[in-house]
């Protein structure tokens, strides 16, 4: 016999299940809306390109300005009847108002750097991913920043609207995507990369760039805001994780000591790096296994790579990272 308390039991069982299986449904049909979206855009493009030369310059203009205005004006329209689709008009409006940047600029040969047709992209969705709130938008106009401030390193010179780009999207990023672990991690890869690179401008010591945002990333995982608790401690980690290892190469100590003591100060750094890790590992964190094997490989990469023998090199070298996946797999699951 069913009491009313198994009947409960089941009912809540059931929705559950249908909780995840209509979650699951929706995702499926965005993401073939949005490839579908991606492959009219293209079609489209492709269209004012075989008939380049039939088409007037100004009929190009029009032909894609008329084509943003109506995919937006579609999406606004079918938001409450179809979101799933009005968000896929969206993004192919979006798609075209980019593309068409970079087709009006070869059209009425404006010239200029193809880093400021990225930086105009961004700024033409941003508006878009502020009112939608849409965390794939505001992901393109991060991206689209970031390749903008790869002018430092290409081309040389300084990106100035980065400066107010970074602390504005924390900004967005706070009150409008409601403290958003993914864009915040997207932001501040802008932030570090946009911080490297200035360093590399400026002509600091390559030493003293590493070794800043080393201890920066230590300080952002060891003391992070309540508020981003999480996302910061990610941040960290990938930052005092990647710089660290970069900080075992005799290489990068060479900048400022001579050749004998860069050696001695790697190996040194190498062990208290290591010990740092161990001692992460012992404290819980998953991502710390994960650094610790990368450590390893690193310097097994580094002394057996010309004394063995190549296949016993991978051999050796598989090995080590099976072995540290299991391991990282039963921590996961938290297998003693």
């Amino acid at each position: 016999y069913l009491t009313s308390k198994h009947v409960d039991l089941a009912n809540s069982n059931l929705d559950d299940y249908y909780e995840v299986a209509d979650r699951r449904s929706n995702t499926t049909v965005q993401v073939v809306l949005s490839v579908g979206a991606v492959l009219i855009g293209i079609g489209f493009l492709l269209f004012i390109a075989c008939n380049w030369s039939a088409i007037s310059s100004y009929s190009k203009f029009f032909i894609i300005f008329i084509g943003v205005i109506a995919f937006y004006f579609a999406g606004w329209k079918t938001e409450a009847v179809l979101p799933k689709t009005s968000r896929a008009l969206y993004y192919l409006g979006a798609f075209l108002f980019g593309s068409g940047i970079f087709l009006i600029g070869q059209t009425f040969h404006l010239g200029g750097d193809v880093h400021n047709a990225f930086l105009f992209w961004a700024l033409g969705i941003f508006p878009l991913a502020v009112y939608l709130k849409d965390q794939a938008v505001m992901t393109a106009t991060i991206f689209f920043i970031f390749l903008n401030s790869t002018q430092l390193l290409l081309v040389g010179e300084y990106t100035y609207f980065v400066l107010i780009a970074i602390p504005s999207l924390y900004l967005v990023n706070h009150v409008v995507f409601q403290k958003a672990k993914w864009i915040f991690v997207c932001i501040s890869g802008l932030f570090v990369f946009f911080t490297h690179c200035s360093f590399i401008f400026f002509e600091v010591n390559q030493f003293f760039n590493v070794l800043l945002l080393f201890v920066l990333g230590l300080v952002i995982y060891f003391r992070p805001f309540a508020d981003y608790k999480q996302s910061m401690k990610l941040v960290g980690q990938l930052m005092f994780g990647g710089y660290g290892i970069v900080l075992t190469f005799p290489f990068i100590w060479e900048r400022i000591f001579s050749n004998g003591t860069s050696g001695v100060l790697a190996i040194t750094f190498a062990v208290l790096f290591a010990s740092l890790i161990l001692w992460l590992v012992r404290e819980g964190s998953l991502f710390s296994i994960f650094l610790l094997c990368c450590v390893i490989f690193r310097f097994y990469t580094d002394i057996s790579y010309d004394f063995l023998p190549k296949s016993l090199f991978f051999i050796v070298g598989g090995l080590i990272l099976v072995v540290f996946g299991y391991w990282f797999e039963r921590s996961r699951r938290g297998v003693a």
